[in-house]
């Protein structure tokens, strides 16, 4: 099941990444800040639906965590592939 919810998520953590950029536009080198708003919006969305539903899906923030990091972390260095250091440098 969390392997779906993480798949489903993927257009989410991309336009939440949109956002981010566009939210910490006048503040350089805040990678890790951007990351951290994305993470935080969306374990606000999975807990959200955790507490609603029962059983496995109350688990599924647990799960997907590292997983979204990990995409996240791969978006941006899609996105700034010239960037030194790779992600949280610069952007």
């Amino acid at each position: 099941m969390w392997l779906t919810v993480l798949l489903k998520l993927v257009p989410t953590i991309l336009s939440l990444m949109t956002l981010a950029e566009k939210l910490f536009v006048e503040k350089p080198q805040s990678g890790a800040e951007k990351k951290d708003f994305v993470i935080q919006v969306l374990q606000a969305l999975v807990g959200g639906a955790g507490a609603v539903f029962t059983g496995g899906a109350a688990n599924t923030w647990s799960q997907v965590q590292g997983p979204i990091s990990t995409i996240i972390d791969a978006a941006a260095a899609l996105k700034f592939p010239h960037e030194p250091g790779g992600v949280g440098e610069g952007h």
